[in-house]
């Protein structure tokens, strides 16, 4: 876990890493952070699920280098067909998920004396999908913006049915490495499949870097922060 408190607080800035990995995930551009957001409480958990996000593949509660956010409820978590065939129990699970990660805002409002609005989610791949299963599923008191680093739209498919939040901003991060690669990988890009289920996104895509968490992608997104607060 890391856990920056300033003295004074007013935002809150919580991270969820990627598939595989931990909070540490953070720790590069940590000190970014920290300089471009003052006053603000910066928080990243890691995932409780370790070993595997796949059902029967050595998932287990505890302590362990990968971790996850969420399990897959089904043994092939790569097709196509099978996020569509399988839709509705995946975002079952992201709700059960996501409902822990609200809680955990309320905590935020109250320790900190703080509106929603006031908090700011980002998560990446993985952790991209527990972060907006959050926020479309508050349906009162919503928070202002969240920001996805290269988010995949087959974990949100469930959401083409849902009652979903429309008054949170929606922000796709990703650089053109990664864009590059979810395209190679689904044929379609995120932003576009997401308006077309009614989730308005608005996509940033910056230059530099590869398949990792960059200075640049940081700065994007920490100026929307400054503007949306």
């Amino acid at each position: 876990m890391i856990e920056f408190i300033p003295k004074n607080v007013n935002r809150v800035f919580v991270y969820f890493h990627s598939a595989g990995v931990n909070s540490e995930e953070l720790s590069p551009v940590l000190e970014l952070l920290k300089d471009r957001l003052p006053n603000t409480y910066i928080l990243a958990l890691d995932g409780f699920i370790s070993g595997s996000p796949t059902i029967n593949r050595g998932a287990f509660y505890g302590e362990s280098e990968e971790k996850y956010w969420f399990m897959f409820p089904m043994q092939d978590a790569s097709s196509q067909e099978s996020f569509i065939v399988h839709k509705a129990q995946l975002g079952a699970t992201l709700l059960t998920a996501a409902a822990y990660t609200n809680n955990l805002i309320d905590q935020f409002k109250n320790r900190f004396n703080l509106g929603a609005e006031k908090v700011f989610l980002c998560g990446f791949q993985h952790g991209s999908c527990l972060v907006l299963a959050t926020a479309m599923m508050r349906q009162k008191d919503p928070l202002s913006a969240i920001f996805l680093i290269q988010p995949y739209i087959m974990e949100a498919l469930y959401l083409d049915s849902e009652l979903r939040q429309e008054k949170t901003k929606v922000y796709g991060i990703e650089n053109e490495f990664m864009r590059n690669k979810t395209y190679s990988w689904v044929q379609i890009y995120t932003e576009i499949e997401m308006n077309k289920i009614g989730i308005p996104i608005e996509s940033i895509i910056t230059k530099e870097g590869d398949e990792h968490i960059t200075n640049e992608i940081v700065e994007s997104m920490c100026s929307l922060i400054i503007r949306e607060s």
